[in-house]
């Protein structure tokens, strides 16, 4: 009688949610188990956070990560693009000015000796 109780008390805090059940195999639910107590406190906080991510991402688990991935094609163009432009707006204007003084120096020593 003690653990009905136990048990009916520890049930209150979950009695406003409803639950379905899923059946997947018994390999499958294991590795989910193991890695649903690394990224979250319960089964279903871990579902929905890695529902979250694909949603979030606009991926499915069918999308092709790779290079040939549109979306990543466009990321990777946007950091090409920005490189280029620290390059030719930082870079080399720094380089040509560190010249020029290196080349200032150079002369005034040789016309000091």
């Amino acid at each position: 009688m003690k653990t009905g109780i136990y048990l009916q008390q520890k049930m209150t805090g979950y009695s406003k949610y409803s639950f379905s059940g899923i059946n997947v195999k018994k390999d499958v639910a294991i590795k989910f188990r193991k890695f649903s107590k690394q990224i979250s406190k319960s089964h279903t906080d871990a579902l929905e956070t890695m529902l979250h991510f694909f949603e979030r991402n606009d991926l499915s688990p069918d999308d092709d990560l790779g290079i040939n991935n549109n979306r990543t094609n466009k990321r990777i163009n946007a950091v090409i693009a920005i490189l280029k432009n620290i390059e030719k707006t930082q870079t080399k204007p720094t380089v040509a000015m560190l010249q020029s003084l290196f080349e200032q120096a150079d002369l005034l020593r040789r016309n000091c000796l």
